[in-house]
């Protein structure tokens, strides 16, 4: 999952291709699907793919949520700081005796 992280990171910030990135979340996934079959065993492999799938929508729904609120709520809140006058930014004096 770090991984995935890093190369949806690395893609938003030009290094990568959105193709690239989606390459490596479904080689993530299918060795994830691979390791719960070759390790699990009856109830334990169901469990294993529930919690497989889980990720395989989880993950998108993260990065679309992170697109559509997150990023547009920390472009709005950058724009409220800016406004600010720079005497408020500091915080209140410091108090003296």
């Amino acid at each position: 999952m770090i991984f995935l992280g890093t190369a949806v990171h690395r893609t938003e910030n030009g290094q990568n291709t959105w193709r690239l990135t989606a390459c490596a979340a479904v080689i993530v996934v299918a060795f994830t699907v691979c390791s719960a079959y070759q390790y699990g065993d009856g109830d334990q492999f169901t469990r294993r793919a529930w919690i497989v799938a889980f990720y395989a929508v989880l993950l998108p729904l993260c990065m679309l949520t992170h697109r559509c609120i997150e990023a547009p709520a920390q472009s709005w809140g950058r724009e409220l700081a800016r406004r600010v006058p720079t005497d408020l930014r500091s915080g209140p004096a410091p108090f003296s005796q």
